[in-house]
């Protein structure tokens, strides 16, 4: 279909999700910076047989910048891996140290053994016919099949209609 009529697709999607409708045009820019180029790596790896894991950071904050409200912006994570709860961002709550130490824990063994699950979380590798995705939230790890497959895939179908050479042939 035409653009308009592929973005009012992805639209109706992200509302589905439970997104308000003044946050659809910040998701859509989420998801070609961040989700697609995420899922592509992940997809590239699989077919060339590689082994790999794949999250989505999805603990919500009221980090604003410049009266721009981020939310879960990327690279927050970092936060969350190395520890550190200090400085420009307010987090450190107990639950936010539990999750950190346990999104330590899954990197080490993933550094260790190849495999980042732990005793409380199975991580399930990422392969092509099972997109399997680890969710952090802010108190539990989950981990879904293709969690973001509809809106991913309409973002898909719109980059090839712009005949986008990276994601060619991908929808």
């Amino acid at each position: 279909g035409d653009f308009d009529s592929l973005y009012e697709r992805y639209k109706k999607e992200i509302i589905a999700l439970g997104y308000p409708q003044e946050d659809v045009n910040k998701c859509f820019a989420d998801d070609v910076s961040l989700a697609i180029a995420n899922t592509f790596q992940a997809i590239t790896h699989a077919n060339a047989g590689g082994k790999g894991y794949s999250y989505t950071f999805c603990i919500p904050y009221d980090i604003t910048f410049d009266d721009f409200e981020l939310g879960a912006a990327h690279a927050v994570d970092c936060y969350f891996l190395f520890g550190n709860f200090d400085g420009v961002f307010s987090f450190g709550t107990n639950k936010e140290v539990y999750m950190s130490i346990s999104f330590q824990k899954m990197i080490a063994n993933f550094c260790k053994t190849g495999d980042p699950s732990t005793n409380d979380v199975k991580w399930a590798e990422y392969e092509n016919g099972h997109r399997n995705k680890l969710i952090i939230e802010t108190s539990r790890f989950t981990v879904v099949e293709n969690p973001e497959k509809n809106r991913v895939d309409i973002v898909f179908e719109i980059l090839n209609q712009m005949k986008s050479p990276y994601f060619s042939g991908l929808a």
